[in-house]
């Protein structure tokens, strides 16, 4: 029995419990159920309708420490032997009084301390840039480190992406609360653009998202604007599309399993490495940060669509690049790292 602690919510959206969920269904594969535990019942009806049980601790997603004595207490009363954990809010004396009772499993994506962890793993694409074997090097723990662990989803898995000829279709995502309305800024620099009148846009519209009845306007008026909730088929969506616009995060390592060139730009400080290591792989062009300056993002979103429009052969070239980055085996990875070696 693995039992993960996650969060999700309209602040930090639903990532973390997302790439949970993966490696949840590939442990129930496995022979191993997985029990969730959350900070409140945001994450509810998501973890029902994948069909796992949750335990709410009624404590602040944004403060571990808080819950501590909490979380501690369950650990003893549900006997947990083995505990996955997905948060940016960890702390050393967190992870400390966990391991003490329990084998921890952490993913991390940032690199700022060594954790007192019994497995860490980091999928992104910057891993190597960071401190880990320095830190681990004369430790047991186990590093699951590097692009052959990114736990992508089912329904990316075996798959043979479809490069297309000429770009007819664009995929845009801005996380699923999209604090800074990126997907609106982004429609409405696009329907003043006659160039772009041929293309259809998908917009994927997340639980979150706190603009919704803006995007449901804009679309009202433009015919070539698509907007998406709560997609089953995101493998199909996405690769039934020739290009996308991105916010960094995990779904740009999807993108990668379908083959489709991407311009990203980041919202927040831990998207950051891995846009940049994009961009510094060639692998993606990075239009900036949004809460720097939203106007420049702006312009270099709409310049990446004209990039790829008159330059189809490197969109094809970027296209191909994409296929070799990831496998799609990378929770199955995980799930057996969990069961053979803790």
């Amino acid at each position: 029995m693995l039992y993960i602690r996650a969060d999700a919510n309209s602040y930090i959206a639903s990532g973390h419990i997302m790439r949970c969920l993966t490696i949840a269904e590939e442990m129930r594969k496995n022979g191993e159920e997985c029990i969730f535990i959350t900070a409140d019942e945001e994450p509810s009806a998501l973890l029902q309708s994948k069909g796992f049980e949750r335990i709410c601790l009624n404590s602040r997603w944004n403060d571990l420490e808080y819950e501590l004595n909490d979380l501690l207490r369950l650990i003893h009363e549900k006997n947990i032997t083995h505990l996955l954990i997905d948060s940016y809010y960890v702390t050393d004396i967190y992870l400390l009084k966990l391991r003490q009772k329990c084998k921890t499993i952490y993913i991390d994506d940032l690199g700022s301390f060594s954790h007192s962890v019994d497995m860490l793993i980091n999928y992104n694409i910057y891993w190597n840039q960071l401190g880990y074997h320095s830190w681990y090097n004369d430790s047991d723990v186990r590093l699951c480190m590097g692009l052959s662990y990114a736990p992508l989803r089912k329904e990316f898995q075996n798959r043979k992406p479809l490069i297309s000829k000429n770009v007819k279709h664009v995929f845009i995502t801005s996380g699923g609360s999209d604090q800074y309305n990126v997907a609106g800024l982004c429609l409405d620099e696009i329907i003043k653009r006659s160039e772009f009148k041929g293309l259809i846009f998908h917009v994927i519209v997340g639980n979150f998202n706190k603009n919704k009845e803006k995007l449901i306007d804009i679309a009202r008026y433009n015919k070539n604007i698509e907007l998406h909730y709560n997609v089953t088929n995101m493998y199909e969506l996405m690769n039934s599309c020739d290009l996308a616009i991105t916010a960094g995060g995990f779904t740009m390592y999807e993108l990668c399993a379908c083959g489709i060139p991407m311009i990203c730009f980041a919202f927040a400080d831990n998207q950051l490495p891995g846009v940049r290591g994009f961009e510094s792989n060639n692998l993606a062009i990075y239009a900036g940060d949004i809460r720097e300056n939203e106007r420049l993002c702006m312009d270099k979103i709409m310049d990446g669509i004209d990039y790829f429009l008159v330059n189809n052969d490197k969109r094809i070239q970027m296209a191909n690049a994409l296929t070799k980055v990831v496998d799609g085996k990378g929770a199955s990875r995980i799930a057996q790292c969990i069961i053979n070696n803790i």
